[in-house]
């Protein structure tokens, strides 16, 4: 088998070849909740959170940095208050 080197390159760099926008993704992973997405990318999953990603940090460092962001409360609608309450004091263990 005889390996071919690329002819060329391309750099999408402003998104002319690919349309690619986290909202795609997130719009369908949060249920149509548009306050909760915009909230989770400004504040949780943030342009310079990704900056450093792409920068080469590994995912494991950059999860450990957001990790203290999202606490069990914030997962309530999800879990009901009381498991909410039960996984916080299992952390605290």
């Amino acid at each position: 088998m005889t390996s071919r080197r690329p002819d060329a390159v391309v750099f999408d760099l402003g998104g002319v070849l690919i349309d690619w926008n986290p909202r795609y993704l997130y719009r369908t992973l949060f249920g149509g909740d548009t306050a909760a997405m915009e909230h989770f990318l400004t504040h949780v999953c943030s342009p310079a959170w990704n900056h450093q990603q792409d920068a080469g940090r590994s995912f494991a460092e950059g999860c450990a940095e957001l990790v203290h962001l999202v606490r069990p409360r914030d997962l309530d609608s999800e879990l009901g208050p009381e498991n909410a309450d039960r996984e916080e004091r299992a952390e605290r263990k």
